[in-house]
C-alpha cells in the first residue's frame, strides 16, 4: 500500500502541473504554435506547480504543507472568483479539478514525511 501511495501522489501532482501548462499554452491561440507563442505567460502557474511538485519530492513534509496551502487557497479562491457565474456545476467542477489534486497529494506527502521522521527516530 505504501508503494501505491508513493507513486500515486507523484503522478497526481505531475499530471496536475502538466494539465495546467497545456491549458495555459493552448488557450486562446489561433493554432498550436501561435497559441504557445502568445500564451507562454499563461503557463506560469503550471510551471510553478511542477516546481512545487519537485520540491515536495525532495522534502515531503515541507512540500506537503505547501501543497495543502495551495489546495486550500484554490478551494477558497476559485468559488469567490466565480461569483456571478450562474452554473453552480461549473463552480463545483472547477473547484474539484483545481483544488483536490494538491490537497490529496499534500496529505500523502505529509504522511510520507511523518513516516520518514518516525523511521529516523526509531533507527
Amino acid at each position: 500500500m505504501k508503494k501505491y501511495r508513493y507513486y500515486f501522489k507523484r503522478v497526481l501532482v505531475v499530471l496536475w502541473g502538466i494539465g495546467w501548462i497545456l491549458f495555459g499554452l493552448m488557450s486562446g491561440g489561433r493554432g498550436i504554435f501561435a497559441g504557445i507563442a502568445e500564451n507562454i505567460y499563461r503557463a506560469l502557474p503550471g510551471i510553478l506547480f511542477l516546481l512545487l511538485a519537485l520540491y515536495a519530492w525532495q522534502k515531503p513534509l515541507k512540500g506537503g504543507k505547501l501543497l495543502l496551502f495551495v489546495g486550500v487557497i484554490l478551494l477558497i479562491l476559485f468559488p469567490l472568483l466565480s461569483i456571478g457565474i450562474e452554473s453552480w456545476q461549473y463552480v463545483l467542477a472547477g473547484t474539484f479539478f483545481l483544488a483536490f489534486p494538491p490537497l490529496i497529494a499534500g496529505l500523502l506527502y505529509l504522511k510520507q514525511g511523518q513516516d520518514y521522521d518516525e523511521y529516523k527516530i526509531n533507527y
